[in-house]
């Protein structure tokens, strides 16, 4: 009965979050920013900064996990009272290899099927699915330690980010072009996001 959140960019109002997660008070938010690790403008700690607020707009108590240092028990404890993991874009390949090391898909399965929800945007989103094949035409492999195609495969399709940036419209149908010989393919424009909650899915506006 798992609950996802998946988008291209951080939704700007709160409506379908909140009532993701049955609207709780006073929720709580674990950030995973490590897919900013490799960025080259070293923009990580403001958009980390700007994660934390916008949740904090949206009324949830923030905590921040480093999965560079983390282990699935580590995971697990920090994850097993929080209502909400959100798990930032940035370079969707270091971001897999930090996922599948640290054995973040161990810890959180069981979670999923509890009380925790899982939220993503753009690579946050991608690495869920089945495949990264053709990822490799928005984000640049060679900055993970390891190059692992698989995702971490929470859901049986995959998923394409920011389909209409009309200024990597050609990237992107690469992307799709590829990514559709290994996997089911979903897209997903900037202002949309797909949700699952247990059996029901739904694109949505955001």
């Amino acid at each position: 009965m798992m609950k996802l959140y998946l988008c291209s960019l951080r939704p700007k109002v709160k409506t379908d979050l909140l009532k993701l997660i049955d609207y709780k008070t006073a929720p709580s938010v674990t950030i995973v920013a490590n897919a900013w690790d490799v960025d080259l403008k070293k923009r990580g700690p403001e958009e980390l900064n700007n994660c934390i607020n916008n949740f904090k707009s949206f009324g949830f108590t923030t905590k921040v996990l480093d999965l560079k240092n983390a282990n699935q028990q580590s995971i697990a404890d920090q994850l097993s009272n929080q209502d909400l993991v959100w798990v930032m874009g940035g370079n969707t390949f270091y971001l897999n290899y930090l996922m599948q090391k640290s054995d973040f898909k161990t810890a959180v399965k069981p979670l999923l099927k509890t009380t925790l929800a899982y939220g993503g945007e753009s690579a946050g989103a991608v690495v869920i699915g089945k495949t990264l094949h053709g990822i490799e035409y928005l984000d640049d492999p060679k900055l993970s330690p390891e190059l692992l195609w698989d995702g971490l495969k929470l859901i049986d399709f995959s998923i394409i980010p920011h389909w209409d940036t009309e200024k990597y419209a050609e990237y992107l149908q690469r992307v799709k072009t590829e990514m559709e010989k290994y996997s089911l393919a979903t897209t997903l424009k900037n202002n949309q996001a797909f949700i699952v909650d247990g059996e029901e899915l739904e694109v949505i506006e955001q």
